[in-house]
């Protein structure tokens, strides 16, 4: 029943992965479309540079906080917004416990709309 938004993320996402100073700015940010803006990559962040992947786990917690206000934006409009992480995926040559069957399967658990015999 109604539309529904989902978002691919990942636990890289998550907050307490980032330094503080990353934390702030995103929590800061209240118009899912000012990330651009709001968010600046800093390569000498000491905190980031002990991280792997440190743009891609920016980028995810930027997603996460969007869904956050995209959520609150369309609640009265009956949209879910939601971000699912499916794990680590086995796809092209990475060795990870997950395979992509696997990965699809949480996103359409999350996708599928309750009663349609769908997923």
């Amino acid at each position: 029943k109604g539309t529904r938004i989902i978002n691919v993320s990942s636990e890289y996402g998550q907050l307490a992965n980032l330094s503080e100073a990353y934390r702030a700015a995103i929590q800061a940010v209240e118009d899912p479309f000012d990330f651009f803006h709001a968010i600046k990559f800093d390569a000498s962040d000491k905190r980031m540079q002990q991280l792997q992947v440190p743009a891609y786990r920016l980028s995810k917690a930027c997603l996460n906080r969007a869904t956050q206000l995209f959520a609150k934006r369309f609640f009265n409009e009956h949209v879910s917004v939601n971000s699912v992480c499916p794990g680590w995926i086995a796809t092209h040559d990475m060795d990870a416990p997950r395979t992509v069957e696997q990965g699809v399967a949480s996103i359409m658990a999350v996708a599928k709309p309750e009663g349609s015999g769908l997923g």
